[in-house]
């Protein structure tokens, strides 16, 4: 059994009718990268100046008009009425009346901002090339910071309550300081996979996102999350498996959110980071932005993509298999090229494979031990397992042609 790849003590993936993530209708084309709800309001920015604006919680959209032309990758909003947006030229735009005049703060020239963040009176926003400025006064002035490298992508920045800040980009670099400092001081989680988000939880807890395509073994993903439950001074980094390119995060607390990604895939964490699931979607566009609101929730991609939840993503997720249950399996191997076998101690189960729009592709109501299976197609799949006794289990097979 050394061979054994996936465990179900390890990593479930949830196919739950109540994992309820429903495309609406979006009024544009352009991809989208960010996205912010505020109560019931909801905003979200995208390429050739696209500003969509919801009032109903991402049920209906509507396009605001900017006074400057520009690809857009960010925005942060501190109520529903006061909010700033940015992205290429580093240029920074503010509204105070809920996006119906925009004025412009900073612009930069061939400067790329990424991301951007408030804590009260102070902002930052970061970009390419280590770019980092910041402002000390809502946004009505910025500043550069000093930072020490260059051609590094900064992707995302966080301002804890207590003034620490800190921002992540390309191949493994963190960034720190305070409010009150201009110089970053620069450090590497270790690792060199591309960090893609960072969020804080109160003063104590920051969780980030890593992802990038392997450079050595084609088809294949380099994904981890860690956590930091000290302000930075130690992390743990766990491998994320089930996920091909995390693009974005939300964390309400230490160990429940959501990561978003390509193929239009969901993980939820709820229990602890070892509790996850993939949602199905039906929707195979990359996923960019999240953004949640009690039980309301909005993620945004591709082709303006926008998919909602009001029952925050479907709940319970179903759970993981103990060790010493009948459901006890393996997988392997995997990642597949579409020939791969199931082992379990159960003398009967039924099997079902599903793909990522939720088809069922593959059914035995009498598998015996270990048996061979073949998918045609590259793909994620899910596979569920149900045993005599109706107790059901999760898991993934990624094929690669």
């Amino acid at each position: 059994m050394k061979r054994f790849l996936f465990f179900v003590s390890v990593i479930s993936c949830v196919f739950n009718s109540n994992a309820q993530w429903k495309k609406v209708n979006s009024p544009s084309s352009q991809d989208l990268y960010s996205v912010q709800m505020i109560r019931n309001t909801v905003y979200a920015v995208g390429n050739n100046s696209i500003v969509l604006k919801s009032k109903d919680t991402g049920k209906s959209w509507s396009k605001l008009n900017l006074p400057t032309q520009f690809n857009l990758r960010a925005l942060y909003f501190y109520d529903s009425m006061h909010g700033f947006i940015t992205g290429e030229n580093a240029r920074i735009l503010k509204t105070t009346n809920g996006g119906n005049t925009w004025t412009q703060q900073y612009v930069k020239t061939a400067a790329y901002a990424n991301g951007v963040f408030f804590q009260s009176q102070n902002g930052i926003a970061v970009g390419n090339d280590f770019l980092a400025v910041s402002s000390i006064d809502s946004g009505k002035t910025w500043n550069q910071d000093t930072t020490q490298l260059k051609f590094i992508k900064l992707r995302s920045v966080t301002i804890m309550p207590n003034g620490h800040c800190w921002a992540v980009g390309d191949s493994g670099y963190l960034l720190h300081k305070t409010v009150n400092e201009k110089k970053w001081v620069s450090s590497k989680l270790p690792t060199n996979i591309h960090l893609t988000c960072i969020t804080h939880i109160e003063n104590h807890s920051l969780i980030v996102t890593g992802s990038m395509p392997d450079t050595i073994n084609l088809g294949k993903f380099l994904n981890l999350m860690a956590i930091s439950k000290d302000t930075g001074k130690t992390w743990v980094i766990n491998k994320i498996s089930e996920m091909r390119l995390i693009n974005g995060a939300y964390f309400s607390h230490e160990d429940s959110g959501y990561l978003i990604g390509s193929s239009g895939l969901i993980s939820k964490c709820s229990n602890g980071f070892s509790n996850r699931g993939l949602q199905l979607t039906g929707i195979a566009s990359a996923f960019n932005g999240i953004s949640m609101f009690s039980k309301f929730g909005v993620i945004v991609g591709d082709g303006g993509t926008i998919v909602r939840t009001s029952n925050a993503g479907g709940v319970p997720l179903l759970s993981i298999a103990k060790a010493n249950t009948s459901l006890n399996f393996a997988l392997f191997p995997n990642p597949s090229t579409g020939l791969f076998s199931v082992h379990s101690p159960s003398s009967q189960l039924a099997v079902e494979i599903f793909d990522m729009h939720g088809q069922l592709v593959y059914s035995d109501t009498s598998f015996k031990m270990q048996h061979e299976l073949e998918l045609s197609s590259s793909g994620l799949y899910i596979v569920r397992l149900t045993a005599t006794d109706g107790s059901v289990v999760n898991t993934c097979v990624n094929v690669v042609k």
